[in-house]
């Protein structure tokens, strides 16, 4: 606590100096038993006097007892259409995506490892968010406590695509809890040649008062985020196989102020930006299911705290599962390189049988 601190010792250092001009050499004062002779010209002395006092900066410790286990971290890949949007700088703004409610037609869960398709964000589990076109014109608006407002917007485009605004903000509840946010997407979906195209893009712009969110210390933090995202898709199906291949992009900024009266004390900047080309073929053989694909992504952040780092990341994968009565079985591969990290070899296996309706029993 910078503002907590006691003063512990004192060092204190005294410089003197003096110059002046050389008095002439001539022959009588380099004779024997000369006299010595003044300093000629001008005399400056200087002194100069420093004092260090050394502090000591205030801390405090805090115990906390838990009755029950708590998860610290668990990684998640976050997909939009297909497309991994993951932050390359922290987990919590994974779900900073720029799409109005209106433009989600669901949100699905996969439980437990999909680290061989979806990369190794997937550890943990898979959420993908699906987009989907305004089949109308929608429009809604809301009011609430605490000067809360907000409205919405869906409408479709043509024949195939489809545009959505949102917004809304509000006083808080409390001190340091105001908010606002703005959103807007825009897609598009349809047939060429025997492909089946899809596209969107959407930005988001909020700001928040953080109250006691990253620590109790300084309660008055403040936070504004930037999200802009663009999406690809391009799929065909060619006999017994299905060919997709999904691109994307995404750009977050982020500015944390810790203490907002004082802004200029402690203030963060972060740029993140990330680009994936994901494609993959699927298929089925008897009652196996087998995938394999390719993947390229690019991870770049620019920090005024942490720098500027950027990470690439190349990988081929594959994926085989079976169903057989009560009993089913999964096993992946992953080849990857990482920057900094060279080529890892990762193979992955599962198996589970059903215990009865609704009971499963799985490793």
């Amino acid at each position: 606590d910078p503002d907590n601190q006691v003063p512990r010792s004192t060092q204190s250092t005294q410089e003197s100096n003096r110059s002046g001009e050389s008095p002439p050499v001539t022959v009588a004062n380099q004779l024997p038993g000369a006299q010595p002779q003044q300093q000629g010209g001008p005399q400056t002395q200087e002194t100069r006097q420093e004092e260090t006092t050394n502090f000591e900066i205030g801390r405090t410790v805090r115990n906390v007892v838990r009755e029950h286990p708590q998860i610290r971290r668990i990684s998640v890949a976050v997909l939009v259409d297909g497309v991994r949007v993951n932050d390359p700088q922290t987990g919590h703004f994974h779900l900073d995506l720029p799409l109005p409610l209106e433009a989600v037609a669901r949100v699905e869960v996969l439980l437990g490892p999909g680290s061989a398709v979806h990369g190794p964000d997937a550890f943990g589990g898979v959420i993908a968010v699906t987009t989907v076109a305004a089949s109308g014109t929608t429009v809604g608006v809301e009011a609430g406590q605490h000067g809360e407002w907000g409205g919405r917007l869906s409408l479709p485009l043509g024949s195939q695509g489809w545009v959505a605004l949102e917004g809304g903000q509000a006083d808080g509840f409390a001190p340091n809890t105001d908010w606002q946010t703005t959103r807007a997407a825009a897609g598009w979906r349809g047939e060429k040649g025997g492909w089946r195209l899809g596209g969107s893009l959407g930005f988001e712009d909020k700001s928040f008062g953080a109250y006691n969110f990253y620590t109790t210390r300084f309660p008055l933090q403040y936070e504004e985020t930037t999200t802009a995202l663009v999406t690809a898709s391009a799929s065909r199906v060619w006999g017994p196989v299905l060919l997709s291949v999904r691109a994307g992009a995404r750009q977050h900024r982020d500015v944390f102020v810790l203490d907002r009266p004082r802004p200029e004390w402690y203030t963060n900047r972060h740029r993140s930006r990330s680009g994936v080309l994901h494609a993959t073929l699927t298929g089925q053989v008897g009652t196996a299911a087998w995938v394999a694909g390719v993947e390229g992504a690019r991870d770049t952040l620019a920090s005024s705290r942490l720098g500027r780092r950027e990470r690439d990341r190349l990988a081929a994968f594959a994926e085989l599962s079976r169903r057989r009565g009560r009993l089913a079985g999964q096993g992946q591969l992953r080849l990857e390189h990482l920057t900094g990290a060279g080529w890892q070899l990762s193979p992955a296996g599962a198996a589970e049988v059903q215990l009865g309706p609704g009971w499963w029993l799985g490793a």
